[in-house]
């Protein structure tokens, strides 16, 4: 009998326990997202898997000492990125995170929005406004809208407050728009 499961944090609390089927469902609920992020920030497939297998492999060794979570997705979100920033720290030789963070050149590809039936230029036209955008605006809009985070989670997984999570959505939908007048972004 396929038990039906909902990701909540009545998930999260069967995890805990010890529940492997659950464990195990989350790894495969989120493995794709988890992935598609963590590519995004390493450009290394396999530096990303492995900062994904990383962290599951600790949340699931110190599953007992976990504390409560709103949200599974933003709470697997901020675990694989501080690990992809931690390899890339590591083989990067670098001294602070913060300088990896810099580094980071987050790119989203025209071909993973949903643009229906937009003409190669008009595509083209978007890569250039894409590649026009800051490391970070790219990184706030992949999390915005590829992965549906609100202001207030963007804001604490990158260490940035509020208000400057706005200021760079506005700033980069406004460039975006300008590119061939889109109106995708809203």
């Amino acid at each position: 009998m396929n038990q039906r499961f909902t990701i909540n944090s009545s998930s999260w609390d069967a995890m805990k326990r010890g529940d492997v089927k659950t464990f195990e469902h989350l790894y495969k609920s989120f493995y794709s997202d988890l992935f598609h992020y963590a590519v995004k920030l390493t450009t290394q497939p396999e530096l990303a898997e492995d900062a994904i297998h990383d962290t599951f492999t600790y949340i699931w060794q110190n599953r007992k000492q976990l504390g409560k979570v709103t949200s599974v997705k933003f709470y697997l979100l901020r675990s694989v990125r501080n690990r992809c920033l931690k390899l890339l720290q590591k083989g990067q030789r670098l001294e602070t995170l913060e300088k990896v963070e810099q580094n980071i050149e987050l790119v989203i590809q025209p071909e993973e929005l949903e643009l229906g039936g937009e003409s190669q230029a008009t595509r083209a036209h978007i890569q250039t406004a894409l590649h026009g955008l800051s490391g970070r605006q790219r990184e706030i809009i992949f999390l915005k809208y590829f992965n549906n985070l609100d202001y207030q989670e963007i804001a604490e997984l990158l260490s940035i407050n509020y208000q400057s999570v706005v200021n760079h959505i506005h700033r980069a939908v406004v460039k975006l728009r300008k590119a061939e007048d889109l109106q995708h972004f809203k």
